[in-house]
Order: structure tokens, then C-alpha cells, then sequence
């Protein structure tokens, strides 16, 4: 036992005397705990001093602080991690490293080394690299072991929690390969982390994620049991900010501060919350799916089925390519949709059977949505063929091209198309005017000015003006309408010339609609709200310099009289031939009521020259003495 005690007794002090980091290395796991120990310590000395070259040795060597083979050492070496994390602005440089080793040893360590992990892991969203941390978290959901994934999908679930989707963003969690592994697990408390996952989403996006979840393609029961828990849940709020946003907060409250005397204090986390979430389109989190590859598989005869002379045949055709236009939300992009779009179109506008010309248009509406930007080149010809095809009198058959309508004018700018919707509104039949007008005020409800170049209105508006004298009523009251809203987006200036020769019965029509219809971007507003913003709080040293003007007029006396003439002022004074120079009128500055006066104090020079610059010198030297 002796011999034992005097071995260890040796062997320590083949470490001890040595550096922080060389400990840290060692191979020995006390002489590691205790480098790990003394780093910390160097770590806390060093908070105030994020860039202080000490912090540079350890950048290639914290990663083996978080995999350290021994159990008891590796709890204080990632204890240790963190706060270098926590301190060090060199710490970005290694969040790939730190991250990838949490996943390889952290996560299937002790249960207080796993929590530590996970606050490495909120440190490394903190310090704002979220997309090196969160690619390399993620790669822990492929693991083998159950309880590496379970933990790495609650630190992730932690994550959004406690930061929001605006600074970790859910669109890269929302894959097939990535969720639905882990809401099938085989283990019970993997497929748990998984829905509270899921929930925690739902949080920050509500219906939104319903519309995505049928790219995981997850079983009914899961939907269910996910559907049940959302019922419980609460709109999600940041209750973690990162550096930037720390910085702003600070920087709101010293001005609230300033504002209100001291009590504005407490606000900043309102404010940070309010502006912290955008809201998410569900198209950007979509995977984009090959419809074209897939219609090749499903029916392969397509382009031959659309042209057969038999109304079934060619429903067959389109009934393979609805689903697939309809259900991804996302279509992929490809210069081969010329292929179906040319005799779809035709189909619309030509083809006899109203089930056949439905079918077709939905399909394009769905493929107008999957593309969005990517339909523009094939828009022109939709737009023609759907507004030809209003003649048709069915409801149903009206919805589907309004839908489709709708859809084909956001991929595209009006000023492109204008030319057909303008020929459009002067059709013979009465019924594709109107429907026009109609797709042409929904058009402008949700246009923004800057996308109505100026030429098109001009000719635009006259068209829109003759329909108030059509010979059908219900065309007249859609051209009120179409004049109403382009005048809430345009403005009352340019619409004037349009309404003001308007007898006062069509003139109070264009106005009632002006008054009451709701646009997406009303004209003038984006400058409203810039002005009804608040002006930002003045700075500490210009309200001190703007009170001690105001306070202090002693801060610019008067210039000192000369001696000749302050002589000359008393000699003629006495009888002579002079007369003292008149007073100079000072700038008095003007001070609102609520404004505090306050008066500083002036020595006896201070006073005297001021009363030389308002008073004669005879006023001030009193009478001659032989003058009794």
C-alpha cells in the first residue's frame, strides 16, 4: 500500500508542474481534470476579454476536451468547452469541431455530461453559427444508438424552443430523410422526442405545418396522436436571444431609459418578441418533386392520350396528371413543360366536353402553384386560353378558371400580359367581360403600385372607365370596382383624370368602393407607418449639451468694453462732448413653459461684464462727487 501511495505520489508529479493545456492533453485523466479545472478558471479571468490571445491555443484542442475517454474527466472537459464557448470570440472557428464531437462521445455520456451538451449546442445558436451546429446535430439522427438520437432531437427541439424558428430555422427539419426516421423509430422514447419535436414546430408555424406534413408521408395514428398535442399548445415566443439581438435589446432599453427618465426599463424583451418570429411560406420548406418523371412512369402515352378523338381518353390522360399537379406543393423546375402546357391550353380553349376542359385547367392552376416563377414563360398562353373560355356560364366551370387565373398572374408581371386582359374587357360577350373585370380587380387587390408601370394604366383605366356605360348592369358595377381599387393602390392623383368628368352617380360608385375595399398594399402606406415611427431617443451627450445650453446663458458673455472707450463714456459723462455708445441687444433665447429654468452661479467679473454690455457708464458710475 505504501509502495502504491508512493507510485501515485510520483506519478503526479509528473504533471503537475506543468502548463494549463499540456494537462489538459494528458494521459493521465486526474492531471486532465485537473487542467480542465485550471482552464476554467483561466476561461472566467478572461469573460471581459473575449479577443485575449490566450483563448488561441485551445482552439485546436477543445473538441478533444468533449471526447475525453474517461467518464469523470469528460464531464469537466465539457464543462470546461462551454464556458470557453461562452467567452471566447475565437469560439466560432470551432463549432463544426465542438459539435461533431458532441455527437461522437457527448450524447452517450453521463446524464449531466448530455446536458451539458446541450447547452454547448445553445451556446453555438447563441453566438449565431447555427447552420455549422445544426448540420452537424443532425447527423446524430442517423445513429445506431436510440439514446444519441433521442438526446440529439430534444437539444434540437431546445433549440427551437428556447430561440425561435427565426434564428434556427425549421425548413432544414422538415425532410423526409431526416423526421420521419425518427417518428417511426423502433424505440418508444426516440418516436417521443420526435413528436414533441414536431410539436415545438407547430408552435412557431400553426396550420402551416399541417399543410407540410404530407411530405413525411407519416401513418394516420401519428398524425392523430400529433394533432392531439397541438390542441394543447401555445403560439411560440423567444425566451433565448443571440449576441445581436442582446445588443439591440440593450441598446432599446438605454433609449426607453432616456425617453422616460429612468422608467422605461423592462421593455426591451416585449420588443424582441414581437419582431422575433416572420411569417414562414409553406413553399419554402416544400421539397420540390419531379412530376414530369413521374407522369413518364404513371402514363407513358400522355402527349398521345391528350390529342385521341374520345373525351374518355383524354379525361384518362389528365386524371394521371392531376394528382401530381395538384398534390406537391412544390414542383420542380424544367424547360419541358412546354410539352404539357401548349395542348392543355388548347384543350382549354377549344376542346367541347366541360369535364375535360375542368380536368385541365386544375392541372395547370397546380402547375402555375408547383412553379410559381418557373411558369412565367407559359403564361401568357394560359391567361389567353382561361379568359376565352369565360363565355362558358357553369360556376363550376367560372371557379376553376378564376383559381387558375389567380394562380398563372402571380408567376408572371402584369405589364406582360396586360395587353390580352385589356382586349379581354372589350369582348362581345358579355360574360367574359365581366369575369375579366373581376379576375382584373382581384389582380389589382393584391398588386403593389410599383408593379403597375404607369403606361399600362394609362391604358388600362379608359377601358375600365367605358365599362361604366355598358349596356349590362353587372358589368358596370365590376368596372366601379376595378376603378375603385386601382384608385386605393394608385392614389386619388393619378385616378383623378379618370373620375372627374364621372357624372356623380358613376363618380359616387368608384368612390364608395375606393372608401371600403381592402387591398394587400395600399397606395401611401409604407410611407404612413414611416412616419408615424417613432424618432430615434437622442444621445446622452447631446441631451447634456442641449440642457446646459439652454440652462447657462453666461456661457457666452458679453465682450469686455475697451478702456478708451469706457474712459471716454465717463468724460462725457462730466461735461464733455461725447455720448456713451448705445447697449447691445442680447439674443434671449425662448423657453417652453414645461421646461425647467434653472439659474448657474457667476463670479463677480462674470456679473460685471455683463452689466457693462447692458447699461451706460454713466448708470454705473453714479454722479460726479463735486456734482451736490
Amino acid at each position: 500500500l505504501l509502495y502504491t501511495i508512493k507510485f501515485e505520489m510520483a506519478d503526479d508529479s509528473e504533471w503537475t508542474g506543468l502548463p494549463t493545456l499540456d494537462k489538459c492533453l494528458h494521459k493521465v485523466w486526474k492531471a486532465r481534470v485537473a487542467g480542465y479545472e485550471e482552464a476554467m478558471k483561466e476561461f472566467q479571468s478572461l469573460k471581459d476579454k473575449p479577443k485575449d490571445p490566450k483563448f488561441d491555443q485551445y482552439v485546436g484542442n477543445i473538441k478533444k476536451f468533449i471526447i475525453d475517454s474517461n467518464a469523470n474527466s469528460q464531464e469537466k472537459g465539457c464543462a470546461a468547452a462551454l464556458m470557453f464557448m461562452t467567452y471566447a470570440d475565437c469560439a466560432k472557428k470551432v463549432v463544426r469541431d465542438v459539435i461533431s464531437g458532441v455527437v461522437a462521445k457527448g450524447l452517450n455520456g453521463k446524464p449531466k455530461t448530455k446536458d451539458l451538451c446541450g447547452q454547448i449546442m445553445l451556446m453555438c445558436v447563441e453566438i449565431e453559427v447555427v447552420t455549422d451546429a445544426r448540420e452537424e446535430m443532425l447527423e446524430a439522427f442517423s445513429s445506431k444508438q436510440p439514446k444519441v438520437v433521442a438526446a440529439a432531437v430534444n437539444i434540437v427541439t431546445s433549440c427551437l424552443n428556447q430561440f425561435g424558428s427565426k434564428v434556427f430555422p425549421i425548413k432544414p427539419l422538415i425532410q423526409k430523410n431526416i423526421l420521419k426516421p425518427v417518428m417511426e423509430h423502433k424505440d418508444g422514447k426516440v418516436r417521443d422526442e420526435g413528436k414533441a419535436l414536431v410539436t415545438e414546430m407547430y408552435r412557431w408555424l400553426g396550420e402551416t405545418l399541417a399543410k407540410l406534413l404530407p411530405v413525411l408521408e407519416l401513418k394516420e395514428v401519428m398524425l392523430k396522436e400529433l394533432e392531439d398535442e397541438w390542441s394543447k399548445v401555445e403560439k411560440g415566443v423567444p425566451e433565448r436571444y443571440t449576441r445581436s439581438q442582446q445588443a439591440k435589446m440593450e441598446e432599446e432599453e438605454e433609449q426607453e431609459d432616456e425617453e422616460d427618465g429612468g422608467g422605461g426599463g423592462g421593455g426591451g424583451d416585449a420588443g424582441g418578441a414581437e419582431e422575433a418570429e416572420e411569417e414562414v411560406d409553406p413553399y419554402d420548406l416544400a421539397e420540390a418533386v419531379d412530376i414530369l418523371k413521374l407522369l413518364q412512369k404513371n402514363c407513358a402515352d400522355f402527349n398521345n392520350m391528350l390529342q385521341d378523338k374520345s373525351w374518355k381518353v383524354r379525361k384518362e390522360a389528365l386524371d394521371a396528371l392531376l394528382p401530381l399537379a395538384t398534390d406537391n406543393l412544390k414542383i420542380t423546375p424544367s424547360n419541358d413543360f412546354g410539352s404539357i402546357v401548349t395542348p392543355l391550353s388548347k384543350i382549354i380553349a377549344k376542346d367541347s366536353n366541360i369535364v375535360v376542359v375542368q380536368l385541365a385547367v386544375k392541372c395547370l392552376g397546380g402547375i402555375a402553384k408547383g412553379l410559381r416563377k418557373g411558369y412565367a414563360s407559359y403564361a401568357k398562353e394560359t391567361i389567353i386560353a382561361c379568359l376565352s373560355k369565360y363565355k362558358e356560364k357553369k360556376a363550376t366551370v367560372i371557379a376553376v378558371l378564376s383559381d387558375c387565373l389567380d394562380a398563372v398572374v402571380d408567376t408572371t408581371q402584369f405589364a406582360l400580359i396586360s395587353e390580352h386582359v385589356i382586349e379581354s374587357l372589350k369582348d362581345k360577350n358579355p360574360a367574359v367581360r365581366q369575369e375579366t373585370v373581376n379576375f382584373t380587380v382581384r389582380l389589382l387587390g393584391r398588386s403593389k403600385a410599383s408593379s403597375l408601370p404607369k403606361p399600362v394604366m394609362k391604358e388600362l383605366c379608359p377601358v375600365l372607365k367605358n365599362l361604366l356605360n355598358d349596356t349590362v348592369g353587372p358589368v358596370r358595377d365590376a368596372g366601379a370596382a376595378a376603378l375603385g381599387t386601382a384608385m386605393k393602390v394608385v392614389g386619388e392623383k393619378f385616378m383623378t383624370e379618370y373620375i372627374s368628368d364621372l357624372d356623380n352617380i358613376k363618380k359616387q360608385k368608384v368612390m364608395d368602393v375606393y372608401t371600403t375595399v381592402e387591398v394587400k398594399f395600399p397606395f401611401g402606406a409604407a410611407a404612413a407607418a414611416k412616419k408615424a415611427a417613432p424618432k430615434q431617443a437622442p444621445k446622452k451627450e447631446e441631451l447634456k449639451k442641449e440642457e446646459t445650453k439652454k440652462a447657462d446663458p453666461a456661457k457666452k458673455p458679453a465682450a469686455k468694453k475697451p478702456a478708451a472707450k469706457k474712459g471716454a463714456a465717463k468724460k462725457g459723462a462730466g461735461g464733455g462732448g461725447g455720448s456713451a455708445p448705445p447697449p447691445k441687444k442680447e439674443n434671449k433665447q425662448k423657453i417652453k413653459d414645461s421646461e425647467e429654468i434653472t439659474e448657474p452661479e457667476m463670479t463677480d467679473e462674470q456679473v460685471t461684464e455683463i452689466v457693462e454690455g447692458l447699461f451706460d457708464a454713466e448708470l454705473i458710475s453714479g454722479p460726479p462727487m463735486n456734482s451736490a
